[in-house]
């Protein structure tokens, strides 16, 4: 049985952004990553959906929806299941199944707090509370990037060298270089990476 992740938003204090919740439509258009089995699309004033099927992709999905949303701040739920009808690029609003009932109870959780956190639900507790955990130091660390600090590391990120970040962003490259360190951005590629290991692992290898 194929598994997909519901990714659920909820934007944090929507009502005092209406002029940035205006274009949040525009700004999640923006978001052309591998792994998204439907694109992200608004509904219910603030909330933000997408369904990804490839699941080691997850952690990236989730660090370009925050990038693409600022300085909007979201919380994010996560659900791993199945889903009753698949159908690949329709609007996830329209869609059923397990995984986006487990999206909802992760969302829910976290309905009352300010802060931009990340949390995943699925079949497996003790693999939802280690990912979780983990995601409570990721979210930390980047809830204090400037934005000038996510621009370098998005760039860089796409093109994989200091001097063709510096190009496009139009800055001397020791810039971008440093406001990656500066931002740990090494730390968080490293954590993004290992879960992807455990992603893949768990659920589409399924060998723990």
């Amino acid at each position: 049985m194929k598994l997909f992740a519901v990714i659920t938003g909820d934007v944090i204090d929507s009502k005092k952004h209406p002029e940035i919740m205006e274009t949040l439509k525009d700004k999640l258009s923006q978001i052309q990553v591998s792994g998204l089995y439907t694109p992200f699309c608004v509904s219910r004033g603030d909330e933000l959906q997408a369904v990804c099927d490839n699941l080691p992709l997850l952690p990236v999905i989730i660090r370009n929806l925050r990038y693409a949303c600022l300085p909007l701040k979201i919380r994010i739920g996560v659900g791993i299941g199945s889903i009753d009808t698949p159908d690949p690029g329709a609007n996830s609003w329209d869609m059923t199944g397990p995984s986006f009932v487990l999206a909802r109870r992760a969302l829910d959780s976290i309905k009352k707090s300010k802060n931009p956190e990340t949390v995943l639900a699925s079949d497996d507790l003790l693999f939802d509370r280690i990912f979780n955990a983990v995601y409570s130091l990721v979210d930390t660390i980047a809830g204090g990037w400037t934005m000038a600090q996510w621009e370098a590391i998005q760039t860089y990120d796409t093109q994989r060298t200091f001097v063709k970040a510096a190009g496009e962003l139009k800055i001397a490259w020791q810039n971008v270089r440093k406001r990656c360190q500066a931002a740990k951005w090494d730390v968080i590629k490293k954590v993004e990476e290992d879960l992807a290991i455990l992603l893949e692992e768990k659920f589409v290898n399924d060998k723990f």
